[in-house]
């Protein structure tokens, strides 16, 4: 069962514009929609440092900061991820709420000598 999709071949052109979707679900019953969702597609923001930082560690937890973005007014929210430290699926640590722009999480329940993998987004 598909939940999600990725939309691909935006240009330089496609930049700044608007685009409306919306979901369509079905069942044996028939289907329905959901609101439009709004995009605006204003490409990745600029000079975007490549590296969540570490600012304090012991052996079961992490206080990170996330990197800083320059054009931070068009910022809506970050979000932290963490995986399970076998290389698994990355989970959400925190932000990713609308407005929420927490750039700094400590992350708890880590296991001694595990390498974990940590990856940040930006919504703008």
């Amino acid at each position: 069962m598909l939940r999600s999709a990725t939309i691909t071949n935006f240009t330089a052109a496609s930049q700044n514009k608007n685009y409306r979707f919306k979901v369509r679900v079905f069942n044996r019953e028939g289907f329905t929609d959901s609101p439009f969702l709004r995009l605006v597609n204003t490409g990745r923001p600029n000079n975007v440092k490549n590296q969540v930082t570490v600012l304090r560690r012991n052996c079961t937890s992490l206080h990170v900061k996330m990197p800083e973005v320059d054009d931070d007014d068009y910022i809506v929210s970050y979000e932290l991820q963490i995986d399970d430290g076998k290389g698994g699926d990355f989970v959400s640590v925190g932000g990713f709420d609308y407005n929420t722009k927490e750039s700094e999480y400590e992350i708890g329940n880590l296991t001694s000598g595990v390498s974990y993998r940590l990856r940040y987004r930006v919504c703008n």
